[in-house]
C-alpha cells in the first residue's frame, strides 16, 4: 500500500508515479498523484474504467488525448482533461521533453494497488513481447477484473464474462492481485 511521497516508475512505458494522496488517506473516495510521461510516452491501447472518473491537470509540456471516440486533442499547462467513468480514451505525451500532470482518480477503488502491480510487473519483464500486458493473460485479467478496467472497441457483453472466467481460473493458478515486492511501502 502507498503511502504519500512514494514514487513508483514504469520505464517500459516511460511513466512515474508520486503518491500525493492515498486510498487510505482518503477513506477511498480519491486517489492523487503527480504523474509524469517521458518523451514519447504513450498509453498502448485505448481503453475504459467503468467505475472511475479520471483529472488529469497538466503542469508542464503538453498531453495529448483522444477521448470516448473523438480525435486528438493536445492540453497544455493550465488545463485539465475530464475522463468521465466508463468512457474510452487513451493518452500521450505530445511534447518534446517530459509531460507532467495532477491526476485524480475518483473513487480511488483499487486503482492505486493496480499501479503498484503493473509497473512492477512491468519493471520484472513480466508481460507478453511488445506490450504492457503480463505475460500469463489469466493475470491481466485477474487485475482487469477487479478494477473494472476494459479495452476499447471490443463489446463489454464479450469482454465480461471473459475476463471473469479467466479471473477465476487466475486465482486457482495462484495469480494475485498485489505482491509485497511491488508495494511502495515495501522498497
Amino acid at each position: 500500500m502507498a503511502a504519500s511521497g512514494d514514487t513508483i516508475e514504469n520505464p517500459l512505458l516511460g511513466e512515474r508515479v508520486v503518491f500525493k494522496t492515498t486510498a487510505a488517506e482518503s477513506a477511498g473516495d480519491l486517489l492523487r498523484f503527480d504523474f509524469f510521461l517521458a518523451e514519447g510516452a504513450r498509453q498502448p491501447s485505448s481503453h475504459r474504467h467503468m467505475e472511475q472518473e479520471s483529472r488529469f491537470e497538466v503542469k508542464s509540456g503538453q498531453l495529448g488525448a483522444r477521448i470516448g471516440g473523438g480525435g486528438p486533442r493536445v492540453y497544455r499547462p493550465g488545463e485539465t482533461l475530464i475522463v468521465p467513468a466508463g468512457t474510452q480514451h487513451v493518452i500521450w505525451n505530445a511534447n518534446r521533453g517530459e509531460t507532467s500532470a495532477l491526476v485524480e482518480i475518483e473513487p480511488a477503488g483499487n486503482f492505486e494497488q493496480f499501479l503498484e502491480t503493473i509497473f512492477g510487473l512491468m519493471r520484472d519483464g513480466r508481460l507478453r513481447d511488445g506490450g504492457p500486458i503480463p505475460r500469463p493473460y489469466l493475470h491481466s485479467a485477474l487485475l482487469a477484473s477487479v478494477n473494472q478496467l476494459y479495452l476499447s472497441g471490443i463489446p463489454l457483453f464479450l469482454q465480461r464474462p471473459g475476463i471473469q472466467i479467466m479471473a477465476r481460473l487466475a486465482k486457482l493458478r495462484g495469480y494475485r492481485l498485489s505482491y509485497p515486492e511491488y508495494s511502495s511501502t515495501s522498497r
